[in-house]
Order: structure tokens, then C-alpha cells, then sequence
């Protein structure tokens, strides 16, 4: 049973770091070469996941997206069919979208990558501990 609990705190923190680092990814690419624009709301889902928006824009090349974005800002009034400015980038629009001043995205990108380091070095010293009382000898 303890090794069930060091395999599984191993593949969370995987999983958490990892996702934690696709969110820096994504903040990094949107600084470099994001895109404003003013996206109205068309739906808000505060499930089990967090705050999720559902927004519809125009790119500057005038294709029109409809896409969920995680986290949006505390102090923004989410109601159906208001403005919220966001960020995106021109190469995947529907799929790289941040709200602009995304306070919130920094406070749930560091919580991933913390969370998960943290997870991967308890379960690492677990594993080590571990193997150290199992060779031991009787």
C-alpha cells in the first residue's frame, strides 16, 4: 500500500508540474506575440474546475472564435453578454486566450508548479525512505 501512495504522489506531481508548465508556456507565447481584443461573454461556468468563461471575438484577421478561458480576473463583472478585454495569439486563437491582466492565471500557474514540485520531492523522499527500511537488514 505505501507504494501505491508513492507511485501515485510521483504521477500527480508529474501531471501538476506539467500542467503547471503548459500554462507558463502559454503566458510566455501570449507576452511575445499576443493579440488584444475585446471578447464579449456568452456563457460562465463556476463547476468543479474553477471559474471558466466562454467568450466570442473577432481576430485581427477577422475570423470570429468561440472559446473557454480559465481564471478570469477577480475584479471583473462576469455577466452574459458583457466585454472583457483578453489576449491571444494569431497562430491558435481558440486555443491560446488569456484574459488581460490575468491576475488570476499567475496565482493558478504558480499553485501547479509549486504544488507539483513540492508532490514529486515528498514522494521522492518517501521512495527513498522506503527502500532504505525495506533493505535494511532484520
Amino acid at each position: 500500500m505505501a507504494w501505491f501512495a508513492v507511485v501515485l504522489g510521483i504521477v500527480l506531481g508529474v501531471v501538476l508540474l506539467a500542467n503547471g508548465t503548459e500554462r507558463w508556456y502559454d503566458h510566455l507565447v501570449i507576452q511575445q506575440r499576443g493579440q488584444p481584443a475585446v471578447a464579449h461573454i456568452v456563457g460562465v461556468d463556476n463547476g468543479g474546475k474553477g471559474v471558466w468563461v466562454q467568450v466570442r471575438f473577432t481576430t485581427g484577421a477577422g475570423m470570429e472564435v468561440v472559446t473557454e478561458v480559465p481564471d478570469p480576473p477577480t475584479d471583473a463583472r462576469l455577466t452574459l453578454g458583457g466585454e472583457i478585454p483578453v489576449r491571444y495569439d494569431p497562430d491558435d486563437p481558440k486555443g491560446r486566450v488569456t484574459f488581460a491582466g490575468d491576475d488570476q492565471a499567475v496565482i493558478s500557474r504558480w499553485f501547479f508548479i509549486v504544488s507539483g514540485t513540492v508532490l514529486l520531492g515528498l514522494s521522492g523522499f518517501a521512495a527513498v525512505t522506503r527502500l532504505r527500511t525495506t533493505r535494511r537488514p532484520a
